[in-house]
């Protein structure tokens, strides 16, 4: 059952409405619909709703001021538009207004439980498992950048007050945007990236992509995704996008390939480096930033030959057509243009005449011409932000690295450095899943030291320190490979015995037990002999784990009123 199950449907379409709310009654949601404004306002008068579903088209009704009226009222809700218009139109407008997500008519069944699930889990169970601490907020919120951060599913976790003002999305609720919900025009392409990259490999990858402001203003970013791992299972990546702004470059390089005249005219004053080659491979322009970049004088390359500059400064343009032969490749571009594509664009280094190695951002193209084509290289020095980023990168590692370490110690008894009572009860809802799903066996068995106060009375706490222990290290060395076992809480140990039926159970117990007995136990010149009681039950398919612990815990008490050390199953 749905933990958030109050809908208030708001939709003026009977049939469409009707719908909906067999679904939703279905799937276990109490479900109330208001065909008018009027009914709408009794409802939320009469009662509180977890979540609202506003078809924008509502007779002579603004559907946006009621997401919005809604919103004031119900911060936290969970609020959807539905409509028969076109998303385009209508996402911006909706989403500023307040609505978490948008679904157009007709309503797919699986899609709107879907999303519905996804939003309460996120709202109910917020996630902890990226811990953004004070360092990284302060580096992410002072940055010059846009950058935000996702899960692989594409659902938001965090944006920096830059991505916030540029987006216009609310802070408060940046946890229920998703990369669709963004005005980027290729969010499908980030989506298959980060699931590419999630399945192959984890190097950093970049995407220009257009960004759709207010009154149809775009702005174009290079996006840089970094994977950030954030524990020691390696499905477990989140995603961080750092944008940079090349709405002047793109702007540059559109007015460049439409206009030579007028680019010859700006390319000195340009602060990236650009170079142009004629029909015979010869450079006829180099400005002042080109030879800034490279380090090579713009006298020394005129009437030379381009393939040799590029040798010059060890260009590794990552284009296998390009690398092979580079002479003869550049040649044909010049007399046919580029195969199949109008550009090459990708990033590279280069090694500065100072020997210095420049970090760059370049674009390859072709400019036709009555005689054949000629030849536009832009390069843009990246080195400072490359540098930044291989910073970022090491931090979120050292972070990476400081999680899983947290992890390790909330799971482990740091005396004995077995799994402690939380990392058990999580490896007892797997094994129960396992039980469900196989129809395996599976005992579970208590182990209490006997007169284990009795040595610390004696002895001191550090003997009684020293016998957990060992104890534990005897029993570990004893178990099977598929076994568990962990501190369970004081003098008492729990076993789990996956596959494993009770008389099964009961003959590993028993070798422990043993083990135990005949074990010399000396500590600072005291030898001492230890003993335990364990109870064992196996778990009933139609049981909570905790019952099959508590009949472990039930045979245990009853070892111990039967003279201890002994092994009983309940």
């Amino acid at each position: 059952m749905p933990e958030l199950k109050r809908v208030l449907l708001i939709d003026d379409d009977e049939l469409s409405s009707e719908l909906i709310s067999e679904i939703l009654n279905s799937a276990g949601y109490i479900t109330e619909i208001c065909h008018t404004t009027g009914e709408l306002y009794d409802s939320i008068k009469k009662q509180e709703y977890d979540i609202f579903i506003v078809d924008l088209l509502l007779g002579s009704h603004d559907g946006i001021e009621i997401i919005r009226e809604l919103r004031q009222k119900y911060p936290v809700a969970i609020i959807f538009t539905l409509t028969g218009l076109n998303a385009s139109e209508n996402l911006s407008n909706a989403m500023k207004a307040g609505a978490d997500h948008f679904f157009n008519k007709p309503i797919k069944a699986d899609n709107l439980l879907k999303k519905i699930s996804e939003l309460e889990t996120r709202i109910l169970h917020e996630k902890n498992v990226f811990n953004f601490n004070d360092i990284v907020s302060k580096a992410f919120n002072t940055s010059s950048n846009p950058v935000f951060i996702t899960d692989r599913n594409g659902d938001l976790y965090y944006a920096n007050n830059h991505f916030l003002d540029v987006s216009g999305l609310a802070a408060s609720r940046i946890k229920r945007y998703n990369l669709y919900s963004l005005r980027f025009d290729n969010a499908p392409e980030f989506d298959k990236l980060i699931n590419r990259r999630y399945y192959k490999h984890v190097e950093n990858r970049s995407l220009e992509s257009r960004f759709i402001v207010d009154k149809g203003e775009e702005i174009w970013y290079n996006v840089i995704i970094n994977p950030v791992q954030t524990s020691e299972d390696s499905e477990k990546y989140f995603f961080l996008f750092q944008l940079f702004d090349i709405t002047k470059k793109k702007q540059m390089d559109n007015f460049i390939l439409s206009n030579e005249e007028k680019f010859r005219s700006f390319i000195s004053l340009s602060n990236d480096g650009m170079a142009l080659i004629n029909e015979e491979g010869l450079v006829i322009e180099w400005n002042s930033s080109m030879s800034r970049i490279t380090g090579v004088n713009m006298k020394a390359v005129y009437g030379e030959k381009f393939w040799d500059i590029l040798k010059w400064v060890k260009i590794d343009f990552d284009n296998e057509s390009l690398d092979q032969d580079l002479e003869r490749n550049i040649k044909y571009a010049l007399k046919y243009g580029m195969k199949n594509e109008s550009r090459i664009e990708n990033v590279s280094q280069i090694t500065h005449n100072n020997g210095q190695l420049v970090y760059i951002q370049y674009s390859l193209f072709t400019i036709r011409m009555d005689s054949g084509f000629r030849l536009g290289l832009v390069v843009r020095d990246n080195t400072a932000t490359v540098l930044s980023q291989q910073k970022i990168a090491a931090q979120n590692e050292e972070l990476s690295q400081a999680y899983v370490n947290m992890e390790k110690l909330a799971r482990i008894d740091p005396l004995t450095q077995l799994a402690n009572r939380r990392d058990i009860e999580i490896r007892l809802n797997y094994e129960k899943r396992r039980v469900t799903r196989h129809h395996n066996n599976l005992s579970i068995a208590i182990g209490d030291i006997d007169d284990f106060k009795h040595f610390n009375d004696t002895y001191g706490h550090d003997m009684g320190d020293f016998v957990l222990v060992e104890i534990a290290r005897i029993m570990s060395e004893a178990i099977r490979e598929q076994d568990i076992i962990g501190r369970w809480g004081g003098e008492e140990f729990i076993l789990v015995f996956p596959e494993t039926p009770a008389d099964g159970g009961f003959t590993i117990c028993n070798r422990l037990r043993e083990n135990i007995e005949k074990h010399n136990f000396e500590f600072k010149g005291e030898s001492l002999s230890v003993r335990m009681t364990i109870g064992l039950s196996e778990y009933r398919g139609s049981e909570k784990m905790k019952d099959t612990i508590k009949r472990a815990d039930i045979a245990l008490y009853q070892g111990k009123k039967s003279g201890k050390n002994c092994v009983v199953t309940n």
